[in-house]
């Protein structure tokens, strides 16, 4: 079954500089690093659903439910505790129903059906536990993210090779009362925010400039009845809080080619679930209208995403995908990204719901997913995607981070967040 590695996040100013000499005051602004605290944020999530949440709820109504994941043949696994030998149909038929009302959203997952492996531990005791430690373990030199382990039944924190940082987690689980075996405590790599020919109309996947820097347009949205796109809140002048950053596509030229202006970027949050001493969001996102209010009138394409070939950034400006859906990611479910640096990429969602430390910075990115995809600086903003039958696409999320780390279209869409945002063709989802 497939191990859910984790990253460690640093915030790479990354986002491509465009000058060979870069105003480093701008560019530690645009990575998160010299941002103003955050307001207080809330107690806990103020009512906010996260994917986790709905596979507590199938917890709920099955007892025993461990969690599950999609095996590389794409047959949904689920894990129960002590489940030894042949398994009721009665308890097949009810978990499919469940799984498929609470979490397909009234559509089945998976064409191959069920499998149900002996798990250890039930998801509701893993999932309060996580939500015990995250904070808590997150306040921690050298922590860099923790995660309820779909794949493997277990909770994980990835952490550096700092000399104590495993000793002091230890210490805090033993602290809460959450038992040492029913945790992971592995080495992580460190997680960068990342960063080519004017096109228009605008969709999802081309390259955007503001300031000295490269960034990769989401996708085209439409939030409280104005018409514009969405990328990384790292990829404005300021990460959290408006400021009015102005964009081009592909690049500045006077007025040309601007195409837009931050209205949204909501600040970082601090109480509550967030680690103390660190600044919190449920996503790396920022919402520019089109056009920008002194720039050219621009064209958009609501619900579609540049389609190049795989592995490649070199694109006809003709063929496009076309988003039909949005949905939570589930572990083991194949993706797409396509961004400006390394274009079309696929991988596989090895991480959902993690809490990721933004190394270099106090940031704090809750409920962040991973998938195996390659990206580079220049990709941030990339959409990331389930491809249903070409060109019919589902949207995941938005890309901000090395090694495959992306905000899930769950957390963007929370309160508080960006909110509401029309992402589909015909403006439907």
């Amino acid at each position: 079954m497939p191990r859910k590695m984790l990253v460690s996040v640093v915030v790479l100013c990354g986002l491509l500089a465009l000058l060979v000499t870069i105003n480093t005051g701008n560019a530690a602004k645009s990575a998160g690093v010299s941002n103003p605290a955050a307001l207080p944020g809330p107690a806990q999530t103020n009512g906010i659903e996260t994917p986790d949440d709905r596979l507590a709820e199938v917890g709920k109504q099955v007892p025993g439910f461990g969690g599950m994941f999609f095996d590389q043949d794409g047959t949904l696994q689920v894990y129960m505790v002590n489940q030894k030998g042949p398994v009721s149909d009665a308890l097949m038929a009810s978990l499919d129903e469940i799984i498929t009302r609470e979490i397909g959203g009234g559509e089945r997952l998976s064409s191959k059906g069920i499998e149900v492996l002996e798990g250890q531990y039930s998801f509701l005791d893993l999932h309060s536990w996580h939500q015990q430690m995250s904070p808590t373990v997150l306040s921690i030199p050298g922590v860099i993210s923790t995660d309820n382990d779909d794949g493997e039944n277990r909770l994980r924190v990835g952490i550096t090779d700092a000399p104590g940082v495993a000793e002091a987690v230890e210490k805090q689980l033993s602290e809460l009362g959450i038992p040492r075996e029913a945790v992971v405590i592995s080495e992580a790599k460190e997680v960068w925010p990342e960063l080519r020919g004017r096109r228009r109309p605008l969709r999802g996947g081309l390259q955007i400039n503001f300031g000295n820097f490269l960034c990769t347009l989401g996708f085209v949205a439409v939030r409280q009845g104005i018409t514009g796109f969405v990328t990384n809140s790292h990829c404005t002048n300021t990460q959290g809080g408006v400021e009015g950053t102005v964009y081009h596509q592909p690049s500045a030229s006077g007025t040309t080619n601007r195409i837009g202006q931050e209205i949204a970027d909501p600040t970082y949050f601090t109480g509550g679930s967030c680690p103390a001493g660190r600044r919190c969001r449920f996503s790396d996102t920022s919402f520019a209208r089109v056009p920008h209010p002194s720039g050219p009138a621009v064209t958009t394409a609501l619900g579609t995403i540049a389609r190049p070939a795989v592995n490649s950034f070199t694109w006809n400006g003709v063929d496009t995908f076309t988003i039909t859906a949005e949905a939570a990611p589930v572990v083991g479910q194949a993706v797409t990204k396509v961004g400006r640096t390394t274009g079309r990429t696929t991988g596989t969602i090895q991480q959902t719901c993690a809490n990721f430390n933004v190394s270099g910075s106090t940031i704090t990115q809750l409920c962040q997913s991973r998938a195996s995809f390659a990206s580079a600086g220049g990709d941030s903003g990339s959409p990331v995607f389930r491809i249903t039958a070409l060109p019919n696409v589902t949207l995941v999320g938005i890309h901000w981070g090395s090694g495959g780390v992306f905000s899930p279209i769950t957390g963007i869409q929370m309160a508080g967040e960006l909110g509401a945002v029309t992402t589909c063709a015909g403006g439907g989802c």
